[in-house]
């Protein structure tokens, strides 16, 4: 089995979306954001002039990892015309390829996804009632899937990609309406055989939506639902973590770092191990702020112009500068974080199941 890279490339492939999720973070649902499909020549510029830089250095692997602002596996067609460039270019071998999804396709993409893929990410917001109340259909599927929420083809598919070897794990947002229910989604994720899960509470509003700021959690009712799941998690064999328990690492090692992975960057490369590559024909540092047209533009270093790809050094040079010097997540910096006291920290760095071997964030 391939090691998984911690350096990575993602393709934010459309912005459109099949579902229509209460306080969605870019308001993707149902073309909402548009249906703009980003364009595989500039994803080939990419690869031809910069592939080798996102390349791990011990493994050789080239980390491809499709997300988006909408549902990537609406546009398979791009997925896969991606994906036999980058065979051509660095063989299949060398290539880790990780998706991004709601779970909701049919049995025809469960194959091409599964046919492509040596990891998968579900966001899956609660067991399925929970779930069901937040990750609801959108109007365009209801004719031919039918009304309600999205659990029983997350079921069906972990199922299903799992028969056929690929590694499922799963995203969970935790908002003030499932907050109480962490218990649960780790069950019903223990009745599918998933062993790793990643929650983030929703404690900054992100949204574009009216209803974004009605999915708010505070920090300190999150953090106590989520010590009692984390430690119910690991008595099941379940990696149960959160982003914040790599901000309460750092009361131990003030130098953590959460993913290490956008602009720990070296000379000979001059460019950061990860990118996110953009709908709008941007090159990303982090695809934190991709919900945000002005946040993300605030991280990018690169663009199309015409046919060709240009690198602007500068903003490069002021983003490396900036991450080295607060040894943190600059994604995060720029994008704004939640206040979350040092005394709530101690109690997640104190009281939470840490796993042994760090996960690489979707």
């Amino acid at each position: 089995m391939k090691q998984e890279p911690l350096n990575r490339l993602t393709v934010m492939v459309t912005d459109d979306c099949n579902l229509n999720c209460k306080g969605c973070v870019t308001d993707a649902q149902n073309g909402k954001q548009g249906k703009r499909t980003i364009n595989p020549f500039f994803v080939q510029k990419v690869f031809h002039e910069y592939g080798e830089n996102f390349r791990d250095r011990q493994t050789g692997l080239l980390y491809l990892f499709f997300s988006g602002r909408g549902e990537p596996t609406l546009r398979m067609d791009v997925i896969e015309e991606i994906h036999k460039t980058a065979r051509e270019i660095f063989s299949l071998e060398n290539l880790y390829v990780g998706l991004q999804t709601n779970g909701v396709f049919d049995d025809k993409n469960a194959r091409r996804i599964s046919e492509i893929s040596d990891v998968v990410w579900m966001s899956v917001d609660g067991a399925p009632q929970e779930n069901d109340k937040i990750r609801k259909y959108g109007t365009l599927l209801q004719a031919s899937i039918g009304k309600g929420g999205s659990s029983e083809q997350i079921t069906r598919n972990t199922r299903t990609l799992q028969e056929n070897g690929i590694d499922v794990r799963w995203r969970s947002t935790i908002h003030e309406t499932n907050v109480n229910k962490q218990r649960e989604l780790i069950d019903y994720a223990l009745s599918l055989d998933i062993k790793t899960i990643v929650a983030e509470p929703a404690i900054i509003s992100p949204s574009v939506s009216q209803n974004g700021l009605l999915y708010l959690v505070s920090p300190g009712k999150f953090i106590d639902r989520f010590i009692d799941a984390n430690n119910h998690a690991k008595q099941l064999g379940i990696s149960y973590t959160t982003g914040l328990m790599e901000e309460a690492r750092k009361i131990a090692d003030p130098c953590a770092r959460r993913c290490k992975e956008c602009f720990a960057i070296d000379i000979e490369r001059t460019l950061p191990k990860s990118a996110t590559l953009t709908t709008d024909n941007r090159m990303v540092g982090c695809y934190l702020g991709y919900e945000d047209n002005l946040k993300m533009k605030s991280l990018t270093f690169g663009r199309m112009e015409g046919n060709n790809l240009v690198i602007d050094y500068d903003k490069l040079e002021q983003l490396t500068k900036a991450y080295r010097e607060q040894k943190g997540c600059h994604g995060r910096e720029l994008t704004g974080r939640a206040e979350v006291s040092q005394e709530l920290l101690k109690r997640l760095f104190n009281e939470s199941k840490f796993p042994e071997n760090n996960w690489n964030h979707p």
